[in-house]
């Protein structure tokens, strides 16, 4: 994963969201093929305004030049270190990737 996303990532992800886990997946040759982004994350806050977050940072993400296609595989609502969060799960296209 190339300086730019993570440097993009980091100016985009605000305090009250921690990513746990970020994976990137190459496609093949073939233009159809696509690169895509993985991450895995937690939003502290305000239960009543955990959704409104992780739409504003997909919002965020997906005005990006680097990123492409938000899709939330999961979200979910538990406890962290004494804390209610929302768990996220989200597949991004990777639009500016060098081979």
């Amino acid at each position: 994963m190339g300086l730019a996303v993570i440097s993009e990532l980091t100016d985009l992800t605000t305090d009250n969201i921690r990513l746990l886990s970020i994976e990137s997946k190459l496609g093949g040759s073939s233009v159809a093929d696509k690169n895509t982004l993985d991450m895995e994350g937690l939003i502290f806050g305000d239960r009543m305004t955990f959704e409104t977050l992780l739409g504003s940072y997909l919002v965020k993400l997906k005005e990006s030049l680097l990123f492409d296609k938000p899709v939330i595989k999961k979200n979910l609502v538990e406890t962290y270190q004494g804390k209610e969060v929302l768990r996220f799960s989200v597949s991004l296209e990777l639009l500016c990737t060098r081979r």
